[in-house]
């Protein structure tokens, strides 16, 4: 549930699962979620992963690790796609459904 503070959304119990649901060494630095808000994919850069989740629970969906930390996280305009922009200057593509790269 969001909390608004002085007009701006804090997703604060959103992000606080996803950095602690495992109690990993890792810190978020990139999340999006989908148009239909239906899951949020999120950028490590501590564990190097990209992690897709649903909203409506908060288990993972699937997981990739790349080689470099990463910077940023986005969704293809039609949601079938995720992309990945990490320190290594590398843009990797990921099918939304199982998370296999596919550039």
């Amino acid at each position: 549930m969001a909390r608004y503070d002085n007009k701006r959304p804090a997703l604060n119990p959103v992000w606080s699962r996803i950095g602690d649901i495992y109690g990993e060494t890792a810190s978020i630095e990139s999340a999006e979620f989908s148009q239909d808000g239906r899951f949020i994919v999120s950028g490590s850069k501590l564990d190097n992963t990209v992690i897709m989740w649903p909203t409506s629970d908060g288990f993972e969906v699937w997981r990739q690790t790349v080689p470099q930390e990463i910077e940023r996280v986005a969704w293809s305009p039609d949601g079938k796609m995720l992309a990945s922009w990490s320190e290594d200057f590398q843009v990797r593509v990921f099918d939304a459904k199982d998370g296999h790269e596919v550039l």
